[in-house]
Parts: structure tokens; sequence; C-alpha cells
């Protein structure tokens, strides 16, 4: 009886040790070294897990998303592309696949701008989830304009850049009728239900992964290592 006890103990033991490694001597340790290894490997989330408020690497309170809908059922203009799958040269020569000319043209030129892997296409079209840190390094990616930055407490928006009026609704099922119920500094479920174009949609989550942990330990060394 006594040995198990005592090994439960030993196990309790070092996983404190750990925690304690983990949340008191590694931010100051980072901190006086001024090793920045939080870049590109930890989202938003992550970082609030590993530092302290104090030390941690404090994004912008915002978040990008697509003023477009990957639900939508839009109108296509009957052609076949076989080239380049880049948005803004198909953007010079064609204008658009489908008879809206504002839409996302599907390519995903915006993900390689993306240091926190959060844009996906689905069903043709781009959708960035809640691991997106508000960088705004994808912005001006968009060849029509349609990623811009909203408060990350916010948690729906109108998923449609144009404004053209309810002919629109005969080019794409989820087009913007410009109706103007939904102006108002925040958007909620009754607002969704509401629109009657059906372009109001609530923010995409991001999907489950494992925590870099082991990738961070690396490059706290690598760092280190090169400073001496």
């Amino acid at each position: 009886m006594i040995v198990p006890l005592l090994v439960f103990l030993l196990i309790i033991s070092a996983v404190s040790l750990a925690i304690w490694t983990i949340f008191g001597f590694l931010p100051d340790y980072l901190k006086d070294r001024n090793i920045n290894v939080t870049q590109d490997i930890l989202s938003h989330d992550e970082k609030d897990i590993v530092f302290s408020r104090e030390n941690a690497v404090i994004s912008k309170d915002l978040r990008a998303v697509v003023r477009c809908n990957p639900e939508r059922k839009v109108s296509k203009r009957g052609f076949f592309y076989d080239d380049i799958q880049d948005c803004r040269l198909f953007k010079e020569i064609y204008e658009s696949v489908s008879d809206c000319t504002c839409g996302c043209i599907g390519f995903g030129s915006c993900i390689n701008y993306c240091p926190q892997d959060a844009i996906t296409i689905k069903n043709g079209t781009a959708v960035i989830n809640s691991n997106c840190s508000g960088c705004g390094q994808c912005v001006d990616i968009c060849p029509n304009g349609l990623i811009t930055l909203i408060p990350k407490e916010q948690t729906h928006y109108v998923a449609c850049a144009t404004t053209g009026g309810e002919h629109m609704k005969e080019i794409c099922s989820t087009a913007c009728v410009n109706c103007e119920n939904c102006q108002k500094n925040s958007l909620t479920e009754k607002d969704i239900q509401n629109c009657p174009a059906e372009c109001i949609v609530a923010d995409e989550k991001k999907p489950s992964k494992d925590f870099k942990f082991w990738q961070l330990c690396y490059n706290i060394l690598t760092a280190q290592s090169t400073k001496n």
C-alpha cells in the first residue's frame, strides 16, 4: 500500500515541477533573452496557455473574415479554366468565373500568406477560422477586396461584398440585397434569421489540432544557440 502511494506522490511532484517550469520559469527566461519564438507557431489561444498575460505576445483585437458565403449558389459563365491557379492573375484576364464579379475566385492565393494556417477553401470560397490572429497579411492579397478585419468579439458578419440590390438574387443565392436591416454595431443570431438574403453568417470555428509544444522547445534552443 505504501509503495503505490509513494509512486503516486512522485508522479504528482513531477507533473507539478513540469507545470511550474512551463508557467513560471519559461516566460521570464524568454523575456530576459529577448527571444520571440511564438511568431508563426502558436495561435492566440495557445499563447494564453503558455505565457502569462504580461509576457505574452498580444495580437490585435481583430480577426479577418471573407465577405463571401461558402454556401452560395452562383450562376457560372460556362467556360473552363485550366491554367495558373492565382486569383490576382485570373482577375486581370477573366475578371470572374461567374456572373458575380465581386465574389471569391476560389484559387486560395490568400492561403500562403496566413502564418496561422487559418484559411481554407470551402465550396470554392475562402474561409477563415478562429486560428486567425488578426495580423492582416491576407487583406491586400484578395483582388476583389473581400477580406476585412472585424473585432474578435463579433460573432456574426455579412458574408457578401455586393450592394447591387434585388437583381443580385438572380445571380447569387446569398447575395446581399442592401435592405440595411442589419446596419448596427453588432450582429446577432436574430439578424441571421431575419436576413432576406441569408448572407449573415457565424464565424468559422477552428479545427482541433495538437499543441505544438515540442516545436516551441526546439525553437527556444535554436534561438539560444544562435545568440551564443
